[in-house]
C-alpha cells in the first residue's frame, strides 16, 4: 500500500517547480527531479521483491496457519482431529491448503501434541468449556474492533478523497475566475500554485482509492460483524451446554456433545479465514497504475 502513496510523491515532485516557478534546470528542479526517480524505483523495487520473494502469498498462508493451529488448541485437548479446509468448487482455482506445506506443518504439529494425558470427567469438559468459551469472547472482542477500525479507515479515505475533489474543483474554479472577470487580479505566484494542486491533488486522491480497493475495507467489516453474531451465538451454546451438565445427575457423559460445539466453533473461524485468503489472493501486489 505504500506504493500508492509514493506514486502521489512522485506526482508531488513532477510539479513543485511548476508551483515554485523556479528556473529551469535549477538545482531545486534537479532535486525534485531526483527525488521522483527515487520514489518510482522504491515502487518497482517493492513490487518486484514482493512477487520474486512472495511477500503477498506467504503473509496469507501465514495467517492461515496460524487459524489451523488456534483450531488445534481447540480440538486437541478433547481428543479431536485438526480439520483441514476443503474449499468449495468454486474456490479451487485459488489451491487447495489441505495439499500444502502448510498442512504439512499442522499436522507434524499435531503428531507431536499426542493424545491429552487427561481423565475426562465432567469436570474436566466443563473446565474446557469455560476455555472455548474464553478463546471465543477473545474472538468477539477482536471482529468488534476490527470492524469499528475497518469502517474508521474506510470513512477518512472517503472523506479524504472528497475533500480533495472539492479542493481541486475550486482550484479550477481559481483558474477560470481571471477569464470570467478582468477585474479579478490573481497573484503573480498563484496560477501556478493553483497548476500544481490541480495536477497534485487528484493523484493523492487516487492513491487514497487505490488505498481503499486494496484494503477492502467494507467487506472486512461487514465480515467482521456477521462473525461477531456467529460468534454470540456459540457463546450462547457454550452456556446452555455448561448449565445442562452442571444441572444434569445422570452421569451422562457429555464429550462427543463438546467436542461437536469445539470442533463447530473452530471451523465456524476457519472458515472466516479461508473467505478473507481467496479475497486477498485476488489482490497481489502490482504497480499503482
Amino acid at each position: 500500500m505504500v506504493s500508492f502513496l509514493l506514486s502521489a510523491f512522485a506526482v508531488a515532485m513532477a510539479l513543485l517547480p511548476v508551483g515554485f516557478h523556479w528556473n529551469p534546470h535549477d538545482w531545486k528542479e534537479l532535486a525534485c527531479v531526483l527525488l521522483e526517480l527515487f520514489s518510482i524505483l522504491i515502487i518497482l523495487l517493492i513490487v518486484v521483491q514482493a512477487n520474486v520473494w512472495g511477500w503477498h502469498q506467504r503473509w496469507i498462508d501465514y495467517r492461515l496457519i496460524a487459524e489451523l493451529i488456534f483450531h488445534l488448541r481447540i480440538v486437541a485437548p478433547l481428543g479431536g482431529a485438526s480439520a483441514f479446509p476443503q474449499l468449495p468448487a468454486h474456490w479451487q482455482s485459488y489451491g487447495q491448503p489441505a495439499a500444502t506445506w502448510m498442512a504439512w506443518y499442522v499436522r507434524a504439529i499435531e503428531r507431536r501434541l499426542g493424545l491429552p494425558d487427561a481423565q475426562v470427567n465432567q469436570g474436566y469438559l466443563l473446565e474446557e468449556l469455560g476455555r472455548l468459551k474464553h478463546h471465543v469472547e477473545g474472538q468477539v472482542d477482536y471482529h468488534h474492533l476490527t470492524a469499528k477500525r475497518y469502517q474508521r479507515i474506510e470513512w477518512c479515505l472517503f472523506v479524504a478523497g472528497l475533500l480533495l475533489l472539492v479542493a481541486t474543483l475550486g482550484c479550477c474554479i481559481g483558474h477560470a475566475v481571471p477569464f470570467i472577470s478582468h477585474d479579478w487580479h490573481l497573484p503573480e505566484s498563484m496560477p501556478h500554485w493553483l497548476t500544481f494542486c490541480c495536477g497534485f491533488f487528484p493523484a493523492l486522491g487516487a492513491a487514497f482509492a487505490g488505498l481503499v480497493n486494496q484494503g477492502e475495507f467494507r467487506r472486512i467489516e461487514k465480515r467482521s460483524e456477521s462473525m461477531v453474531q456467529q460468534l454470540k451465538l456459540l457463546i450462547a451454546e457454550i452456556d446452555r451446554l455448561q448449565t445442562r451438565m452442571a444441572e444434569d445427575q445422570s452421569g451422562r457423559q457429555y464429550s462427543p456433545d463438546v467436542l461437536e460445539l469445539a470442533s463447530r466453533t473452530a471451523r465456524t473461524m476457519l472458515n472466516e479465514v479461508l473467505d478473507w485468503r481467496v479475497v486477498f489472493l485476488d489482490r497481489p501486489i502490482h504497480p499503482p497504475v
